[in-house]
Formats: C-alpha cells, sequence, structure tokens
C-alpha cells in the first residue's frame, strides 16, 4: 500500500508541475519513469489485485436427527422446513422412530437449527454408539 502511495502522489506532482509549468512533462512519461523505478510488475500489482469471492463447497455429508413427531402435521412442517435449506438432497421422516435423516452439502447444526425453529426445541442429533460398545 505504500508503495501505491507514493506512486500516486509522484502522479500527481507530475501532472500538476505539467499542469503549471510552462515546460509541460507528460504524466504518462512520468509514470514511465516511476516504473521502472518500482519495477513494472510491481507498479501494476497495486492496480491488479485478485481476490477469490468462490467458497469452499461443503461435503456430502448425512444427519441423523432424533426430534419428536406426534402427527401429520408435525411431520410435514418438519421436512418442508429442512428440505427448504439450501443443498438439501433427500430428508426422510420416520415418525415411529422419532427420526429426521438428511442428506446434502449442509452444516448439521444449520439443519438442528432450522428443526428446532418449527417448535421442536427439544430435538438433538441422533445418538450414536461406537461399534464396539456394542
Amino acid at each position: 500500500m505504500y508503495a501505491y502511495d507514493q506512486t500516486h502522489s509522484a502522479l500527481l506532482k507530475a501532472w500538476q508541475v505539467g499542469t503549471t509549468s510552462s515546460t509541460a512533462v507528460d504524466p504518462l512519461l512520468a509514470l514511465g519513469k516511476i516504473a521502472k523505478k518500482m519495477g513494472a510488475l510491481d507498479y501494476l500489482s497495486n492496480f491488479c489485485t485478485v481476490t477469490s469471492t468462490r467458497t469452499k463447497q461443503k461435503a456430502m455429508q448425512t444427519t441423523e436427527i432424533k426430534v419428536r413427531m406426534d402427527c401429520d402435521g408435525c411431520e410435514r412442517r418438519v421436512r418442508n422446513a429442512v428440505s427448504s435449506i439450501k443443498g438439501v438432497k433427500s430428508v426422510e421422516v420416520n415418525r415411529k422412530e422419532s427420526r429426521v435423516v438428511v442428506r446434502g452439502y449442509v452444516d448439521p447444526k444449520k439443519v438442528l437449527k432450522r428443526v428446532r425453529s418449527t417448535g421442536k426445541v427439544r430435538a438433538q442429533f441422533w445418538p450414536y454408539v461406537e461399534q464396539h460398545l456394542v
């Protein structure tokens, strides 16, 4: 940033000198001299900075949530809330087991938060039992 400020002030001085003095100084000529001193690539890199706006895509995940559903309305409300999340590929709701399985490119915490927003505040991740304990 310091090099840019130096260059900018030098160009401004060259332009002011060129417009106020009797011998006109070409600003492009002054720019060429400055670029030689700084190095053309360094100078141009100040103007051509590229920032990446792409975000890393989330991995495909399966999220299982335990949520108590008593009726068809509860089931429908949970299904619609979860399926409206961007990145969800499939939603399976099993009311008898009180289980919701979500597959897609989503954050599990975001899915849980969305299920809780339907009024199911006691929703939690499905309990995981390790194989060697069974």
